[in-house]
Protein backbone atom coordinates (compact mmCIF):
# COMPACT_ATOMS: atom_id res chain seq x y z
CA UNK A 1 0.00 0.00 0.00
CA UNK A 2 1.39 3.33 -1.21
CA UNK A 3 2.79 5.44 2.34
CA UNK A 4 2.96 2.06 4.15
CA UNK A 5 5.60 0.95 6.16
CA UNK A 6 3.33 -2.56 6.13
CA UNK A 7 5.64 -5.68 5.69
CA UNK A 8 4.23 -8.98 4.29
CA UNK A 9 5.18 -12.28 6.08
CA UNK A 10 4.62 -15.74 4.65
CA UNK A 11 4.11 -19.04 6.79
CA UNK A 12 4.19 -21.84 5.03
CA UNK A 13 3.58 -25.65 5.67
CA UNK A 14 6.35 -27.90 4.11
CA UNK A 15 5.67 -31.66 3.75
CA UNK A 16 8.49 -34.92 3.36
CA UNK A 17 5.79 -37.05 2.88
CA UNK A 18 5.61 -38.73 0.21
CA UNK A 19 2.59 -41.67 -0.42
CA UNK A 20 1.76 -43.90 -3.29
CA UNK A 21 0.46 -42.50 -6.22
CA UNK A 22 -1.58 -44.38 -9.17
CA UNK A 23 -0.12 -46.80 -11.09
CA UNK A 24 1.53 -45.58 -13.84
CA UNK A 25 1.99 -48.74 -15.61
CA UNK A 26 -1.50 -49.76 -16.71
CA UNK A 27 -3.03 -49.54 -19.96
CA UNK A 28 -4.79 -46.28 -20.88
CA UNK A 29 -7.86 -47.05 -23.37
CA UNK A 30 -7.48 -46.06 -26.66
CA UNK A 31 -3.56 -45.73 -26.71
CA UNK A 32 -0.24 -47.88 -26.82
CA UNK A 33 1.13 -46.48 -24.00
CA UNK A 34 1.79 -47.42 -21.53
CA UNK A 35 3.27 -50.47 -22.90
CA UNK A 36 3.97 -53.91 -21.81
CA UNK A 37 7.10 -54.76 -24.20
CA UNK A 38 8.78 -58.54 -23.93
CA UNK A 39 11.98 -60.02 -25.23
CA UNK A 40 10.10 -63.59 -26.39
CA UNK A 41 6.56 -65.33 -26.19
CA UNK A 42 5.50 -68.80 -25.95
CA UNK A 43 2.63 -70.36 -27.47
CA UNK A 44 -0.26 -67.63 -27.66
CA UNK A 45 0.41 -65.74 -24.39
CA UNK A 46 0.81 -62.31 -24.85
CA UNK A 47 2.59 -59.26 -22.85
CA UNK A 48 -0.73 -57.02 -23.32
CA UNK A 49 -1.82 -59.46 -20.19
CA UNK A 50 0.83 -57.78 -17.99
CA UNK A 51 -0.54 -54.02 -17.09
CA UNK A 52 -4.28 -55.00 -17.52
CA UNK A 53 -4.89 -54.98 -13.76
CA UNK A 54 -5.96 -58.90 -14.25
CA UNK A 55 -4.12 -61.35 -11.87
CA UNK A 56 -3.78 -64.65 -12.86
CA UNK A 57 -1.24 -66.79 -10.99
CA UNK A 58 -2.34 -70.64 -12.30
CA UNK A 59 -3.81 -72.65 -14.84
CA UNK A 60 -6.50 -73.33 -13.00
CA UNK A 61 -7.24 -69.26 -13.48
CA UNK A 62 -8.58 -67.52 -16.50
CA UNK A 63 -5.94 -67.27 -19.08
CA UNK A 64 -4.29 -63.76 -18.50
CA UNK A 65 -0.45 -64.30 -18.62
CA UNK A 66 2.99 -63.77 -20.45
CA UNK A 67 5.42 -66.80 -20.63
CA UNK A 68 8.42 -67.94 -22.09
CA UNK A 69 7.03 -71.83 -22.57
CA UNK A 70 9.28 -73.51 -25.33
CA UNK A 71 10.69 -70.81 -26.41
CA UNK A 72 14.00 -71.97 -25.89
CA UNK A 73 15.36 -69.12 -24.62
CA UNK A 74 17.12 -67.75 -21.49
CA UNK A 75 17.72 -64.47 -19.98
CA UNK A 76 14.05 -63.06 -20.66
CA UNK A 77 12.83 -59.50 -19.39
CA UNK A 78 9.75 -58.05 -19.61
CA UNK A 79 9.13 -54.47 -19.14
CA UNK A 80 6.95 -51.08 -19.23
CA UNK A 81 7.79 -48.52 -21.93
CA UNK A 82 6.10 -45.63 -19.99
CA UNK A 83 3.31 -42.78 -21.41
CA UNK A 84 1.10 -40.25 -20.14
CA UNK A 85 -2.56 -39.76 -21.97
CA UNK A 86 -0.91 -41.79 -24.30
CA UNK A 87 2.42 -40.03 -25.27
CA UNK A 88 5.63 -41.24 -24.36
CA UNK A 89 7.24 -39.97 -21.65
CA UNK A 90 9.53 -40.19 -18.66
CA UNK A 91 8.37 -41.31 -14.84
CA UNK A 92 10.25 -41.18 -11.55
CA UNK A 93 9.98 -44.58 -10.33
CA UNK A 94 11.20 -46.09 -7.60
CA UNK A 95 8.83 -49.33 -6.84
CA UNK A 96 8.17 -52.43 -8.78
CA UNK A 97 5.13 -55.06 -8.06
CA UNK A 98 5.14 -58.22 -9.76
CA UNK A 99 3.19 -61.24 -10.14
CA UNK A 100 4.31 -64.30 -11.09
CA UNK A 101 2.49 -67.41 -13.38
CA UNK A 102 3.78 -70.93 -12.51
CA UNK A 103 2.55 -74.35 -13.65
CA UNK A 104 3.87 -77.64 -13.95
CA UNK A 105 6.27 -76.82 -16.97
CA UNK A 106 6.32 -72.91 -16.11
CA UNK A 107 8.26 -71.71 -12.88
CA UNK A 108 10.01 -69.10 -10.71
CA UNK A 109 13.11 -67.51 -11.76
CA UNK A 110 16.21 -68.61 -10.56
CA UNK A 111 17.86 -65.35 -11.05
CA UNK A 112 16.57 -61.69 -11.77
CA UNK A 113 17.86 -57.99 -11.79
CA UNK A 114 15.80 -55.24 -12.14
CA UNK A 115 16.63 -52.60 -14.51
CA UNK A 116 15.87 -48.91 -15.32
CA UNK A 117 16.50 -47.38 -19.35
CA UNK A 118 19.64 -45.29 -19.53
CA UNK A 119 19.77 -44.80 -23.31
CA UNK A 120 20.43 -41.52 -25.01
CA UNK A 121 18.40 -42.72 -27.61
CA UNK A 122 14.49 -42.42 -27.01
CA UNK A 123 12.66 -45.52 -27.42
CA UNK A 124 9.91 -46.33 -28.98
CA UNK A 125 7.27 -49.27 -29.62
CA UNK A 126 9.41 -52.50 -31.29
CA UNK A 127 7.93 -54.30 -34.22
CA UNK A 128 6.13 -56.60 -32.07
CA UNK A 129 6.09 -56.04 -28.17
CA UNK A 130 5.63 -59.84 -27.66
CA UNK A 131 9.08 -60.51 -29.19
CA UNK A 132 11.21 -57.90 -28.93
CA UNK A 133 14.47 -59.59 -29.17
CA UNK A 134 13.71 -60.13 -32.93
CA UNK A 135 13.69 -56.24 -33.61
CA UNK A 136 17.33 -56.65 -33.63
CA UNK A 137 18.23 -52.73 -33.48
CA UNK A 138 15.38 -51.91 -31.12
CA UNK A 139 17.42 -50.03 -28.28
CA UNK A 140 15.81 -52.50 -25.46
CA UNK A 141 18.25 -55.11 -27.37
CA UNK A 142 21.08 -53.24 -26.15
CA UNK A 143 22.68 -53.93 -22.93
CA UNK A 144 24.75 -50.63 -22.44
CA UNK A 145 21.20 -48.75 -22.39
CA UNK A 146 19.92 -50.55 -18.89
CA UNK A 147 21.20 -49.98 -15.58
CA UNK A 148 20.71 -52.02 -12.62
CA UNK A 149 18.16 -50.40 -9.96
CA UNK A 150 20.32 -49.49 -6.62
CA UNK A 151 19.25 -50.39 -2.76
CA UNK A 152 17.32 -52.92 -3.95
CA UNK A 153 14.76 -53.74 -1.49
CA UNK A 154 13.37 -57.17 -2.22
CA UNK A 155 11.38 -60.38 -0.75
CA UNK A 156 13.82 -62.99 0.26
CA UNK A 157 12.38 -65.41 -1.16
CA UNK A 158 10.15 -64.98 -4.93
CA UNK A 159 6.36 -66.26 -4.23
CA UNK A 160 4.25 -68.04 -6.79
CA UNK A 161 1.19 -67.32 -4.77
CA UNK A 162 1.21 -63.88 -3.72
CA UNK A 163 2.55 -60.24 -5.04
CA UNK A 164 6.09 -59.69 -4.64
CA UNK A 165 7.16 -55.58 -3.90
CA UNK A 166 10.46 -54.69 -5.02
CA UNK A 167 11.54 -50.90 -4.15
CA UNK A 168 14.61 -48.93 -5.12
CA UNK A 169 16.16 -45.87 -5.04
CA UNK A 170 14.55 -43.05 -7.38
CA UNK A 171 15.39 -43.16 -10.90
CA UNK A 172 14.01 -40.79 -13.72
CA UNK A 173 13.44 -43.21 -16.69
CA UNK A 174 11.88 -44.09 -20.29
CA UNK A 175 11.46 -47.61 -19.06
CA UNK A 176 11.57 -50.31 -16.28
CA UNK A 177 11.96 -53.89 -17.24
CA UNK A 178 12.76 -57.47 -15.15
CA UNK A 179 15.61 -58.96 -16.32
CA UNK A 180 15.23 -63.26 -15.73
CA UNK A 181 16.92 -66.31 -16.06
CA UNK A 182 14.88 -69.84 -15.75
CA UNK A 183 15.16 -72.29 -13.43
CA UNK A 184 16.97 -75.45 -13.88
CA UNK A 185 14.19 -78.40 -15.31
CA UNK A 186 11.39 -75.60 -15.98
CA UNK A 187 10.53 -74.51 -19.94
CA UNK A 188 10.23 -70.82 -19.19
CA UNK A 189 9.74 -68.03 -16.56
CA UNK A 190 5.85 -66.65 -16.41
CA UNK A 191 4.21 -63.16 -15.47
CA UNK A 192 0.72 -61.96 -15.19
CA UNK A 193 1.01 -58.60 -14.12
CA UNK A 194 3.37 -55.67 -13.41
CA UNK A 195 2.17 -52.90 -11.59
CA UNK A 196 4.57 -49.33 -10.89
CA UNK A 197 2.89 -46.44 -8.90
CA UNK A 198 4.06 -43.30 -9.04
CA UNK A 199 4.67 -41.21 -5.82
CA UNK A 200 3.27 -37.67 -4.77
CA UNK A 201 3.04 -35.11 -1.83
CA UNK A 202 -0.03 -35.03 -0.39
CA UNK A 203 -1.57 -31.39 -0.54
CA UNK A 204 -1.07 -29.16 2.16
CA UNK A 205 -2.50 -26.01 3.04
CA UNK A 206 -2.30 -23.53 1.15
CA UNK A 207 0.38 -20.49 2.68
CA UNK A 208 -0.89 -18.34 5.12
CA UNK A 209 0.01 -14.59 4.89
CA UNK A 210 -0.72 -11.99 7.40
CA UNK A 211 0.66 -8.45 7.55
CA UNK A 212 1.84 -6.78 10.32
CA UNK A 213 3.91 -3.32 11.44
Amino acid sequence: MVGSSLTTKAHVRVSSQVVAGNNISKQWTGSQLPAAIVSNTGGDDSANTLNDLTVSRANTDVKNRWTTWQTNTDNDWASILFGNSGDLTKRFVDNLSVDFYTDGAIGLPKEYVIEYYVGQEVPDLPNDVNNAQRDTNHPFNNPANWKEVEHLKAPGQLSAGQTNHFTFDKVETYAVRMRMKKADGTAGVGLTEITILGSKVPQVQAAQKFLSK
